[in-house]
């Protein structure tokens, strides 16, 4: 409904067919010339037959198989049967948080309902053949090592520094037992955040990584499409020429590629932020591990503790923090990290930032109505140098060095891996920090700032915009393996 709003006649359009094919090539998740049109499937010529027992008059289950009411009822019969389809899950009982395992199985969206096969993200046919590549049976990993090894960002010593703290914690001491000096409240809390911090992580990449997968799409079709051409005018200099948008959606390619840069942004620097949170509660940091804890944060307090912080655990800290200062410099260019919290908060905090394209003619030129010469461009996307001045600041400064000499593309690929590598280089040193305290070799006490207050806080909370029956009785909800082993031990099935 939301395309036929938008685009009078749209299934024309989408199809290829009519007026849209002389305005150029559709918009589509593949390239040009690969893709056939899809059509809704008829069900009225494919009967779905269903299994029904004899009612002994030779008919199989009365008249509510045939026709196409009955076929309508046979496939809502066979999609509540498909519903359980692929892959496990856990479910917990809230009402009760008695934690109790169910295998069932998980839909995939062509399961449902009869639905035709539906093509997911809008994504080039590189990334779109790599993800589908089928998984081999028997394969050992879990599914989200697979799928986050797919992207590219597993991080194999990071998962083994979370495993680490995930075989420390302990149903009985409802924590990393051996946090001795916390009270069982802010044992449990700290414990489960700085573990829910660990299995952050990846998701966070892999997020990003999809981000920059559907951005490169849309940064194709912008250039098949670019809606800019340059005039060469009879003195020989050229003429940026506008071309008009017939259509709103003729914006939406170049809003969706803001889009996913800007959502990869965020996914990146909240993986940096909760690598903060992981340094806090590994180091034992006394920060405030939910709240207050950023990686900046934590490196400051490791280069600058309290006065009243013992000899030995100073020193811990400050080996710590230059051990990740090294690994920062050796995953990446002088001041990547500072550029991406740059970049991040001028998306989050300030004004948009004007973007700039680089034009490059393609082809040979075509004569336009008027007798000039028209060249049909090429355009690509480049990032600002420093996004932490305003713009007009850097243009006064140097107009021809406001952004980067790279494209946006290369830029935010390469920026995902650094980090990446960077995350993985510090794993090691975590890890060992955390073994070292672990076999008593550092004696760090977790402090007890990590939580300050363990109390419910003051005032109504949230109840929505608009909130339904509250759930009674033995409601369900379905959390990950992982999540199960968290709850687990931090007590969760003990308590209310």
């Amino acid at each position: 409904a939301e395309y036929q709003r938008l685009v009078p006649g749209g299934r024309q359009d989408r199809l290829g067919a009519g007026p849209a094919r002389e305005r150029g090539p559709a918009v589509t998740g593949m390239q040009p010339g690969t893709e056939q049109p899809r059509r809704r499937p008829d069900y009225r010529r494919e009967r779905v037959q269903h299994e029904r027992p004899d009612k002994g008059d030779g008919s199989a289950g009365g008249d509510r198989g045939h026709g196409v009411q009955g076929e309508r009822a046979a496939r809502r019969r066979l999609a509540r049967r498909a519903w359980f389809g692929h892959s496990p899950c856990t479910r917990v009982r809230v009402a009760t948080l008695k934690v109790e395992v169910h295998q069932t199985q998980v839909p995939s969206l062509c399961m449902v309902a009869g639905a035709a096969p539906t093509e997911w993200g809008h994504m080039r046919s590189e990334e779109r053949a790599m993800l589908s590549a089928s998984i081999p049976a028997g394969d050992p990993r879990t599914p989200d090592e697979q799928f986050h090894n797919a992207l590219g960002v597993d991080l194999p010593n990071w998962r083994r520094l979370g495993d680490a703290v995930l075989g420390d914690m302990d149903r009985n001491t409802q924590g990393v037992r051996w946090w001795l000096t916390l009270d069982e409240p802010r044992r449990r809390l700290v414990s489960f955040q700085l573990v829910e911090s660990l299995n952050s992580v990846r998701p966070l990449l892999a997020r990003a990584q999809l981000h920059l997968f559907e951005a490169r799409e849309h940064a194709d079709e912008l250039r098949r499409r670019p809606f800019v051409n340059v005039v060469e005018q009879r003195d020989g200099s050229p003429r940026i020429n506008h071309l008009r948008r017939e259509r709103p959606v003729d914006h939406v390619a170049a809003e969706l590629l803001d889009l996913h840069y800007t959502g990869a942004v965020h996914a990146m620097f909240t993986a940096l932020e909760v690598v903060g949170a992981v340094v806090v509660g590994v180091a034992g940091l006394p920060l405030h591990v939910l709240e207050r804890s950023s990686y900046g944060g934590a490196l400051g307090m490791m280069r600058a503790p309290p006065r009243e912080t013992l000899p030995g655990v100073r020193a811990a800290w400050l080996e710590l923090a230059e051990c990740m200062d090294a690994v920062e410099r050796e995953s990446g260019p002088t001041n990547w990290r500072r550029w991406l919290i740059g970049i991040r908060h001028s998306v989050a905090h300030r004004a948009r930032l004007p973007n700039l394209e680089l034009i490059s003619p393609i082809g040979p030129p075509e004569v336009g109505p008027d007798g000039l010469l028209v060249h049909q461009v090429d355009l690509e996307r480049r990032l600002p140098r420093d996004p932490t001045r305003a713009y007009l600041q850097a243009l006064e400064a140097d107009p021809h060095a406001t952004h980067l000499d790279e494209p946006a593309a290369s830029t935010m690929a390469l920026a995902l891996r650094t980090l990446a590598q960077f995350i993985e280089g510090v794993a090691g040193p975590l890890l060992g920090l955390w073994t070292a305290r672990r076999d008593c070799q550092i004696q760090i006490a977790q402090p007890e700032s990590q939580w300050p207050d363990v109390d419910e806080p003051e005032g109504a909370p949230f109840a929505g915009f608009a909130p339904g029956p509250r759930l009674e009785g033995e409601a369900v909800m379905s959390v990950s393996h992982s999540a199960l082993g968290q709850l687990d031990r931090a007590g969760v099935g003990e308590r209310r």
